[in-house]
């Protein structure tokens, strides 16, 4: 197997790169200026409370943070969402996603393009851990709503995204 996948380093908020050649994987340091590129954090790390999600989005890197409004409390403040420009080895906020729509539940996230009438363009699909809604954060103009997607699921049922097998990944 050959290929390589793009990671974060947990603390840090370094970008690195694991490359797969034949049984070998090999971790590697992405370098801008002589050290790792460190990806940006919209708050102070140790004021902070949030969750961070590195996606791959049409070819390019999102890197999402939820910010959450007080530690130990889990109700979302919002969202901020950079570009990453692996070849320029640079990153730049996203204020619109256009026709992206991203989707993120506690452990990971994923976007697709949508051209589908009443489905919300430019906004954040998120569940959070051991509750059954589904909240939508409209990147525009900074608002949440509240969806119950299937009223008869237990109050902690976890809900995740289904990751689809697409032509071409496979």
């Amino acid at each position: 197997m050959n290929g390589k996948m793009y990671g974060l380093m947990l603390q840090s908020h370094a970008l690195v790169t694991l490359d797969f050649v034949g049984p070998t994987v090999l971790l590697r340091h992405i370098i801008k200026d002589g050290s790792p590129f460190q990806l940006p954090c919209p708050l102070p790390l140790e004021n902070s409370f949030y969750d961070k999600y590195l996606i791959k989005s049409s070819g390019e890197l999102l890197f999402v943070f939820k910010i959450y409004s007080a530690p130990g409390n889990y109700t979302v403040a919002y969202f901020k969402v950079f570009r990453v420009n692996t070849s320029e080895i640079v990153c730049e906020e996203v204020k619109n996603l256009g026709d992206q729509l991203v989707f993120l539940n506690h452990h990971y996230g994923m976007t697709c393009s949508i051209q589908e009438p009443g489905i919300r363009r430019n906004s954040i699909y998120f569940a959070e851990l051991f509750d059954r809604n589904l909240y939508v954060y409209n990147m525009e103009n900074r608002s949440q709503s509240v969806k119950l997607p299937c009223p008869i699921a237990k109050r902690k049922a976890r809900l995740s995204w289904v990751m689809p097998l697409l032509p071409s990944s496979i």
